[in-house]
């Protein structure tokens, strides 16, 4: 599978679990604080999910560059 299509693919993952997690977040009866505060948090978790998968992907390119080099 192609680098880029592995981090799109990662991608797409993490935003369609985003917009999922914001939805229910939505529906669920909370108070605009702790809605804001739910939002905030999973906003940063997809964040950091998605750079670790990002970093993973470029370094197992990275090393398969060099082993064909």
């Amino acid at each position: 599978m192609k680098v880029c299509s592995m981090i799109a693919f990662a991608g797409g993952l993490v935003i369609g679990g985003m917009v999922g997690g914001a939805v229910a977040l939505m529906f669920a009866p909370k108070k605009g604080e702790d809605l804001r505060r739910d939002i905030k948090e999973k906003l940063a978790e997809a964040k950091k999910g998605f750079t670790e998968h990002a970093t993973v992907c470029h370094e197992g390119y990275c090393k398969r560059e060099e082993l064909t080099e």
